[in-house]
Order: C-alpha cells, then structure tokens, then sequence
C-alpha cells in the first residue's frame, strides 16, 4: 500500500530552514527579503548570505532560520512572494 506524504509531513520541527530569493540586485531587495522573513522569526546578520550575478542586475538572497512549526513556513514564503522583485523563491 503506497504511504500520502506532504509537506507537513515530511519535514520534522522545529529545523534549520533555507530561504533562497533571487532577484533584483541591491541593497534594498536584500532589506525586503529580510524583513519578509522578520514578520515571523528573528534574522541574525550572519544567517544572511548574499551572491550577486555577474552583471549585478541580479542576486540570490539566503536567510537561514529555526522554523518551528508548518505555519511559520508557509507564513515566511506567503511574505516573501510579496516581495517587490522576486523573479525566484527556493
């Protein structure tokens, strides 16, 4: 008999997660994600990794947190979406 898995499921709380946004490059998109992700847990400055493209127009933006629950998750991503220039959420 084939086992349902989902989301919920299938990681175990609370854990380290990753948060990866890529988008538009500088300072102020960094700020945004950040923040998206402070509307729920507190960000400490290095669990913040930044990586700009080669031309800079672009750049990936890692936060790193201790989610405890799938709400927070899920909470933590419905914010970030919201984040003016998002082109990816990983």
């Amino acid at each position: 008999m084939k086992k349902e898995h989902s989301a919920e499921t299938l990681i175990e709380f609370p854990c380290h997660y990753q948060f990866k946004v890529v988008g538009a490059g500088g300072v102020q998109f960094r700020n945004a994600v950040v923040a998206a992700v402070e509307r729920s847990l507190p960000v400490s400055a290095d669990a913040v990794k930044v990586k700009p493209s080669k031309t800079g127009s672009y750049q990936s933006v890692s936060v790193v947190v201790t989610v405890h629950n799938y709400d927070q998750l899920k909470s933590i991503y419905a914010d970030l979406r919201l984040v003016d220039g998002v082109q990816m959420l990983l």
